[in-house]
């Protein structure tokens, strides 16, 4: 959890830190929401299946762990009376 508010807070101060910089560089920039954009729409619209594929690559790599998890319990406890994951009965 700790580590979550981390990575918030630090990419909020990374975009306020650079901002003048960005600014100064360029005047034209307007800071908006552009929901009227066609560019914006095509952006959400490409956002969502990049989104959800990372999550699919997350649950996998979990249920990966687990099962590797309890295949390496099941050998130990085939060598040892001792019960090493608890995720496996």
């Amino acid at each position: 959890m700790a580590a979550g508010w981390g990575a918030l807070v630090g990419g909020v101060l990374q975009f306020l830190i650079q901002l003048p910089w960005v600014l100064k560089l360029d005047r034209e920039i307007r800071i908006n929401r552009g929901r009227g954009d066609g560019a914006f729409h095509e952006v959400v619209r490409n956002a969502g299946p990049a989104i959800m594929g990372r999550g699919v690559v997350q649950v996998s790599t979990y249920i990966d762990m687990i099962w590797r998890a309890c295949w390496v319990s099941a050998r130990w406890r085939a060598s040892s009376s001792r019960r090493h994951s608890m995720y496996c009965r």
